[in-house]
């Protein structure tokens, strides 16, 4: 499809109009939860790895995390007031890409046996995570994973999810044929979906690093 925009004639004097329109558009919707992660990577012609870096250079982070940040500071981050810390262990976990990426690079993975003990990816995470567009670190935290994560195939399902990434699509995917109890997934479209499938999930958890150990609350 092709779509036609008149630009003002200031701003059609940039050096490059269309694409930051095109910009500002993917930015706009991915903020407002009008376009998924997924599909405001594919507007821009790029990886998700490549979006998230993208966001990172201007400062934008996820819509669901900026919502999370500002509760957080409202709250000064007390688990007494919060009042709800992750749940216990529990037996089967399904992690997406983006948690997995996350707790890599700040290195806080060792957190999730803790909480999870053994936890499941589908091959989709497993291609986003080892993709050249992923960063160095988390590729080569793949190549030796821990014993702890375990990489189970997606039977042929019947659920059509084309607005998520692979890694989400796969997540929730794998979550119904597994009967999972509890999915960790960051993306606020892929959140949506799984509570709409009425899937346990971990859309609004995030992990705090305070003087080297980790903290983690659930808003």
């Amino acid at each position: 499809m092709q779509i036609t925009i008149d630009l003002p004639d200031d701003f059609a004097q940039h050096t490059h109009p269309a694409r930051e329109a095109l910009e500002a558009l993917a930015i706009e919707g991915y903020r407002s939860g009008a376009l998924s992660h997924h599909q405001a990577a594919q507007l821009l012609g790029m990886h998700r790895f490549e979006f998230d870096g993208f966001l990172k250079e201007r400062d934008i982070y996820d819509h669901a995390y900026e919502r999370r940040r500002f509760h957080a500071r409202s709250r000064d981050c007390q688990a007494s007031r919060i009042g709800r810390i992750l749940p216990p262990l529990v037996n089967v976990v399904i992690a997406d890409t983006s948690p997995l990426n996350y707790l890599i690079q700040i290195r806080a993975d060792d957190l999730l046996p803790k909480l999870f003990g053994t936890v499941l990816v589908p091959n989709g995470v497993v291609d986003e995570l080892s993709a050249n567009a992923a960063p160095v670190i988390v590729r080569q935290w793949l190549h030796q994973s821990p014993a702890w994560l375990r990489v189970q195939a997606v039977a042929n399902s019947d659920l059509i999810l084309p607005d998520l990434d692979l890694g989400e699509r796969e997540a929730l995917q794998l979550a119904r044929q597994v009967d999972a109890q509890l999915v960790l997934m960051d993306d606020l479209r892929g959140v949506r979906t799984a509570k709409r499938l009425g899937l346990p999930r971990t859309g609004h958890t995030r992990y705090a690093q305070q003087g080297g150990k980790g903290r983690h609350f659930r808003y």
